[in-house]
């Protein structure tokens, strides 16, 4: 997707260490979630909410400005319904635990694969 120049992106209401070793390890280039704090000493001391799972839309909507992209553009990919944005092009529901409001529902990172053959 990147070589057809595509922007990758996170947005995850889990946590940054994970998030982000997944960006890196992917080549994403944006990536929002909920960040750990450590002290000096590398202990944990608490948290910042950066990635409210119920304002994900508002999220969307402000990489849709910053990028100059339309939603109906986007593509998501998620596992819940907080994911399942209105307004996104496709949207793809990946693995869920519940039956979603998805344009396709896969299984597995093949399915994905097809998927994106057949739509892009």
């Amino acid at each position: 997707l990147k070589k057809r120049g595509f922007i990758l992106g996170i947005v995850s209401s889990g946590i940054d260490i994970l998030a982000e070793k997944v960006a890196d390890e992917l080549g994403i280039d944006i990536c929002y979630s909920n960040s750990l704090i450590f002290d000096e000493k590398g202990f944990l001391i608490g948290g910042k909410g950066n990635v409210d799972l119920l304002r994900k839309k508002e999220i969307a909507k402000n990489l849709s400005e910053k990028f100059k992209i339309p939603l109906k553009n986007f593509i998501i990919i998620g596992d819940t319904r907080y994911d399942m944005i209105d307004g996104i092009g496709i949207k793809i529901a990946l693995n869920p635990k519940e039956k979603l409001d998805a344009d396709y529902t896969v299984n597995s990172i093949q399915e994905l694969k097809e998927v994106f053959e057949r739509e892009i």
